[in-house]
C-alpha cells in the first residue's frame, strides 16, 4: 500500500505538468488562427487599395497580422503595429526585401514598398504567424 501512495506522489506532478502543457498548446494554436467560426477571427485574406503616399496599418493582435493580406500601389507604406504584449517581427520570407526587426508592444514600425510583386513575410519569433503584401 504505502508503495502506490508513494507512485501516486510522484505521478500527481506528472499529470498537472502534462495538462498544464496540453492547454497551453491548445491556447497557441487558438490564438494562432486554428479556430474558426469565431467574430473575432478575420478573413483570411483582406485586400486594402492604397495609393502612393498612402500609409495601411496592419495590427499584430493574437498571435497574428490583420489583415493578412494586403493589397497596396507602389509607394505605399505598411504600419506595422504589435497590439500584443509579446514582441514581434515582419520579416520577409525570402531575402533581404525587408525586416521591421523586433517591434515591441505598442510600437508601429512602417516599411515602403517602392517594387510591385508579391511579398510574403512572417515573424522571426513565431514563424506561424504569416502575411503577405501584394505592390501594384
Amino acid at each position: 500500500m504505502s508503495k502506490l501512495l508513494t507512485n501516486r506522489a510522484r505521478i500527481i506532478p506528472v499529470l498537472v505538468v502534462a495538462v498544464v502543457i496540453a492547454v497551453g498548446s491548445t491556447l497557441v494554436i487558438v490564438l494562432a488562427g486554428g479556430s474558426t467560426g469565431s467574430a473575432s477571427t478575420p478573413a483570411a485574406a483582406t485586400t486594402v487599395a492604397g495609393s502612393t503616399g498612402k500609409v495601411v496599418t496592419v495590427d499584430i493582435s493574437m498571435f497574428a497580422f490583420h489583415p493578412s493580406t494586403v493589397t497596396v500601389a507602389r509607394g505605399t507604406t505598411v504600419a506595422f503595429t504589435n497590439m500584443d504584449t509579446t514582441e514581434h517581427t515582419a520579416t520577409a520570407d525570402i531575402g533581404p526585401t525587408f525586416d521591421t526587426g523586433p517591434i515591441q508592444h505598442g510600437q508601429t514600425r512602417m516599411v515602403t514598398f517602392t517594387k510591385p510583386g508579391t511579398f510574403a513575410y512572417k515573424c522571426d519569433f513565431h514563424p506561424f504567424m504569416t502575411g503577405t503584401i501584394i505592390v501594384r
